[in-house]
């Protein structure tokens, strides 16, 4: 008989338990009932008599003319927007040119592919920095939104980072965030444009990684993240607006201690010698 109350989380369990407690080695074995449900959402929700597309490839040509479609009515109108001198408040200002930004952070976001081409079609990017979440748009990043004094007291703490391993010393305030929105892909290709969605997101996050342009600092992507307090800091539904990776740069010090992947108590290092 199986004691329920000696379960372990599944993370871990799977390496205690033996393949032959039922309680685990069913679930090899048994389908996923709400997977399953699947082929009966695709069903109910077709309206028109037609062939179920839902994995339809998704050509070059058909993502090229939406991303185009996307940039004329959005890139444009921004450029227009923020001709005039940037205003508003000196912390958090109403946009930054994206060069400036990028040189203030540590990445060369003028490299990025051009809004909505490339990965950028299905993947935004927001950069935190200054009290403010911007949105990276054309030849700008726009703000998005101006955090409260308890939403950047969540930036660099375990209740969103839960696995953060640097001291406050070694941060530099500012955070970048990867969203994935799959239905624009996924109006083209069904579920295999969904799928693409989020493989994009990956190449973003590896793109970037490569921008990183300051010798004294490194930028860090993670993808172990509370999703809900993601979402509150950029104003996201966490349904068609997805974070995927949450990123930072951290100082380069040449004296600062190694660490050796543990997470630094409270109260730094302990001293065992």
């Amino acid at each position: 008989m199986v004691d329920n109350a000696s379960i372990m989380p599944e993370q871990v369990a799977l390496f205690a338990r033996q393949i032959t407690d039922p309680v685990w080695s069913e679930r090899f074995t048994s389908d996923d009932e709400v997977a399953d449900l699947g082929g009966t959402f695709v069903v109910n929700g077709l309206v028109t008599p037609t062939r179920l597309a839902v994995t339809s490839l998704v050509s070059p040509e058909a993502a090229d003319g939406a991303g185009q479609r996307l940039a004329g009515l959005t890139v444009e109108a921004t450029d227009d927007m923020f001709s005039s001198r940037r205003s508003g408040n000196p912390g958090c200002p109403a946009y930054w040119p994206v060069d400036e930004l990028g040189e203030a952070i540590g990445l060369a976001l003028g490299e990025l592919p051009a809004e909505y081409f490339a990965w950028r079609f299905s993947t935004e990017l927001y950069i935190v920095h200054g009290g403010a979440v911007y949105l990276v748009l054309g030849d700008y990043a726009v703000r998005h939104r101006v955090l409260s004094g308890d939403e950047f007291g969540l930036l660099f703490v375990q209740r969103l980072l839960p696995f953060l391993r640097h001291r406050p010393d070694e941060l530099t305030g500012s955070m970048a965030m990867l969203v994935t929105v799959p239905t624009r892909l996924a109006a083209l290709g069904g579920l295999r444009g969904y799928r693409r969605a989020l493989l994009e997101a990956g190449t973003a996050a590896a793109e970037l990684a490569n921008l990183a342009v300051d010798g004294e600092r490194a930028w860090l992507w993670d993808t172990e993240f509370y999703d809900d307090v993601a979402a509150v800091l950029l104003g996201v539904d966490g349904v068609e607006r997805v974070v995927t990776h949450v990123g930072y740069p951290v100082f380069l010090a040449s004296d600062a201690p190694a660490h050796d992947g543990a997470p630094a108590r409270d109260g730094g290092e302990e001293d065992l010698t």
